[in-house]
C-alpha cells in the first residue's frame, strides 16, 4: 500500500508535465462513478443513492438544478460516459499538451483546459436556456477541456506535426480545424449540447493564446487557487520535514563538534529556510516560462529535491 502512495504521489508531483495532475483527477472520477453505477446496478437498493451521487458531477441544463449545483459548471469536465470516451479523451489530452507545456509552461495548461471547460459549460447552459431544447439534458465529459487545449496547441504552433496511424504526420492547424468542423456538422444533432461544449471549449482555447501574445495571462487566477490549495495540502508535510531537517542539523552539528576536536574537516551547513526559497523561485519560474526554459542547474535542484522527498 505504501509503495501504491509513493506511486501516485511521484506522478502527482510531476515537474515536466502538470496536466498529468488532470488525468489523475479523471481517472479517480471515473472510477468513483463507474464502480458506483455498478452497485446501483447490482443492488436496487443502491440506486437512489447513486442517482443523487452522479448528480453532483453532471451538469443540468435547467437553470434551477444549475443553481443547487453550481460546481457541476466545472466537475462535470472531470466525468465520462463509458471507458473508450475516457481513453480517447485522456489520450488526446496527454498528446495535445506535450506542444505547449514546453512554451507557456504545465499550470497555464492546465488553465487552459480549466477555462475551456468552464466555456463549454457555458455555452451549453445558455443554448438550451435560449433554444427550445430539451432541458433535462445533462452535459458530462472532458471534451471542451480537451478541444481547449487542441486549439490552444495549434494556435501556439500551427505547423507542428503529429504522427496519425495510416496517415503519417498531420500539421496541428489542420487536426484543429478538423475537431471544429465536425462539431459545427453535428451541433443540430442529438448530442448538440456536446457539441456546443466542444465550440465553446475550442474558441476559449483559441483566445487564451491569442491573448497570451499581447501579454494578457487568463491563467493567473486558476493558477492562484492552485497555489491555495497546493499550500494548504503541502503545509504539514513542510512541517514534517522542517523538523526532520532540524534533527539532521543537530546530528550534523554535534558531528562536526567531534571532527573538530580529533582535528578533521567539518561538514557544510545546511540551510533549509534557502534551500526551500531557491525550490520555490524555481517553481514560480515552471509556472511562467515552462520547464523546458530552465538552465541546467536549476533542473538538477528540483531533481536533487525530488529524490531527497523519495528517500524521506
Amino acid at each position: 500500500m505504501n509503495d501504491i502512495k509513493a506511486d501516485f504521489k511521484r506522478f502527482w508531483n510531476n515537474i515536466d508535465l502538470g496536466i498529468r495532475r488532470i488525468i489523475l483527477i479523471n481517472t479517480v472520477i471515473f472510477v468513483l462513478l463507474n464502480v458506483a453505477g455498478l452497485l446501483g446496478a447490482i443492488s436496487p437498493a443502491f440506486r437512489a443513492g447513486v442517482q443523487i451521487f452522479a448528480s453532483f458531477f453532471l451538469l443540468p441544463a435547467d437553470l434551477v438544478e444549475f443553481i443547487l449545483h453550481p460546481w457541476t459548471l466545472l466537475v462535470y469536465g472531470f466525468t465520462h460516459e463509458g471507458f473508450f470516451h475516457f481513453l480517447f479523451n485522456m489520450l488526446i489530452l496527454h498528446w495535445m499538451s506535450q506542444f505547449i507545456v514546453g512554451t507557456i509552461g504545465s499550470n497555464r495548461v492546465i488553465a487552459v483546459y480549466v477555462w475551456g471547460v468552464i466555456a463549454g459549460g457555458l455555452a451549453f447552459l445558455i443554448a438550451y436556456n435560449l433554444l427550445p431544447m430539451n432541458s433535462n439534458a445533462v452535459l458530462l465529459g472532458a471534451s471542451a477541456g480537451v478541444y481547449a487545449v487542441t486549439v490552444a496547441a495549434a494556435t501556439m504552433h500551427p505547423n507542428a506535426k503529429i504522427g496519425l496511424f495510416l496517415i503519417g504526420l498531420v500539421k496541428l492547424k489542420y487536426i484543429a480545424l478538423f475537431y471544429i468542423g465536425i462539431s459545427l456538422l453535428y451541433v443540430f444533432g442529438p448530442n448538440a449540447g456536446g457539441n456546443l461544449a466542444h465550440l465553446g471549449g475550442a474558441a476559449l482555447g483559441y483566445i487564451m493564446i491569442v491573448e497570451y501574445k499581447k501579454g494578457r495571462d487568463w491563467s493567473r487566477p486558476v493558477i492562484a487557487v492552485m497555489n491555495f490549495f497546493v499550500r494548504i495540502f503541502v503545509k504539514s508535510d513542510k512541517m514534517k520535514t522542517g523538523s526532520r531537517n532540524k534533527q539532521y542539523a543537530r546530528q550534523n552539528t554535534s558531528s562536526r563538534g567531534s571532527k573538530s576536536q580529533s582535528g578533521g574537516m567539518s561538514a557544510p551547513s545546511y540551510n533549509t529556510k534557502a534551500n526551500q526559497e531557491t525550490i520555490d523561485r524555481i517553481l514560480d519560474k515552471i509556472s511562467v516560462v515552462g520547464y523546458e526554459k530552465l538552465s541546467k542547474e536549476e533542473k538538477q535542484i528540483l531533481f536533487q529535491a525530488s529524490q531527497d522527498n523519495k528517500d524521506n
